[in-house]
Formats: C-alpha cells, sequence, structure tokens
C-alpha cells in the first residue's frame, strides 16, 4: 500500500498542517493556460490522521496542461498546509489514492507514521 512520503508528512506536522482521508467532491482547473494555473479542490473530510478536523475545504495545487491532480468520487490520504494568501485553503503537498475497501488500513498505517515521525 502507498503511503505518504516521510519529506510531505514531516512537512505537515511542522507547519501544524493536516493529514486526512478526503473523499474528492470537485476538482476545477482555474487560469488554465497561464503561468498562474491551479486547481482548486473541494473535499469531504473522512478520518483525521493529523491536525484539526474540518467540514470542508478547499485544497490548491499549481498545476499545468489542465492537470485535475486528484479524481472526483475518489479517496486520497492528502497531506496539506495552511496557505495565507488564499485562506481558508490549504496547499496541497502531497497526495496518494486510497483503494476501495482500504481506507481503515491506509489511515492505520499514516498513524503509525506520524506517532513514528
Amino acid at each position: 500500500m502507498k503511503v505518504l512520503d516521510t519529506n510531505i508528512i514531516k512537512g505537515c506536522l511542522s507547519a501544524e498542517g493536516t493529514i486526512a482521508l478526503v473523499t474528492v467532491t470537485a476538482a476545477e482547473v482555474r487560469s488554465k493556460g497561464t503561468r498562474n494555473e491551479h486547481v482548486d479542490i473541494t473535499f469531504k473530510p473522512g478520518s483525521v490522521i493529523y491536525g484539526d478536523p474540518v467540514d470542508q475545504l478547499v485544497l490548491w495545487s499549481y498545476t499545468s496542461k489542465g492537470d485535475p491532480i486528484l479524481e472526483e468520487g475518489s479517496d486520497y490520504v492528502i497531506g496539506a498546509v495552511p496557505l495565507a494568501r488564499v485562506a481558508p485553503r490549504l496547499k496541497l503537498l502531497g497526495h496518494v489514492k486510497v483503494p476501495k475497501g482500504k481506507e481503515a488500513e491506509c489511515v492505520k498505517a499514516h498513524q503509525q507514521l506520524v506517532q513514528g515521525r
């Protein structure tokens, strides 16, 4: 099973970020074709592995060529940190797609990584 990279986990911990299991509800590319092209990713939170629980937030990430980064309707473990200049958004540092039926196993694996930091 894939897990977030150790550097992403450390970045979330040091920046008081969030590591959580989420379900993506929308992924919309903004400013397409410009140097400011980015994607707004809206999600429903599931299990919070680290950080404060949230009802719903928008993740923000630079992209290129219209790549939405995350697929709508899919589950991911994400690592994200606060992004002051576009609050209340979070900057997406990394993600791993979670196969259906493996959510609890994936959350447990990430909890062990966070505790072992």
